[in-house]
């Protein structure tokens, strides 16, 4: 088993790798934010980026960081002490202020949109009684044209299968690092 300070150093480390500063071992809100950026760095998500046209490649990725946003969002408040979102979103937005692509006029516009469409990856369509539900990344591009957006939709099965994979493990490890249990 890892000591607190190698796990810590490691964690550290990562945060580096992705342009953040050192956290203090007990940071929830800090975590939180890494949790996003480490995703959002991922190679899955450079990938699918770089399989659309250069002119969307920002809207794509803005996209994906408000879809993580949103889900951060819903993690930390059915699982930290209330008001904690009010401390995390600060620090994410800094965070992503950092990346080249980030227009905050245009962040807002998509949050907002996914607060009213929540790319929850419901049920619908033909087989919607069978359970059939492609996932949360459909629905987080439906809220980003609901938002006056027009990204290509992306029929790539293995980024739409990741997002679904990704958001149960980035709510699963909120919960675990989640001061209250």
């Amino acid at each position: 088993m890892e000591s607190s300070d190698t796990a810590l150093t490691e964690y550290n480390q990562l945060r580096a790798s992705v342009g953040m500063a050192p956290a203090a071992d007990d940071d929830y809100y800090e975590y939180v934010a890494w949790v996003v950026i480490f995703d959002l760095d991922a190679p899955e998500v450079a990938d699918e980026s770089e399989r659309l046209p250069v002119e969307q490649q920002g809207l794509f990725l803005m996209t994906y960081a408000t879809y993580l946003y949103w889900l951060a969002m819903k993690g930390v408040e059915s699982k930290f002490p209330p008001n904690s979102w009010r401390l995390v979103a600060p620090l994410l937005e800094r965070e992503l202020s950092k990346q080249p692509w980030y227009q905050p006029e245009v962040m807002n516009r998509l949050f907002d949109s996914m607060l009213d469409n929540p790319p929850m990856g419901q049920r619908r369509g033909r087989y919607a009684d069978l359970g059939a539900s492609l996932g949360p990344w459909p629905d987080a591009v439906m809220a980003t044209t609901m938002a006056g957006y027009t990204l290509d939709y992306s029929t790539n099965a293995e980024f739409i299968l990741y997002v679904a994979i990704m958001s149960a493990k980035i709510l699963e490890t909120l919960t675990n690092v989640a001061p209250m249990g």
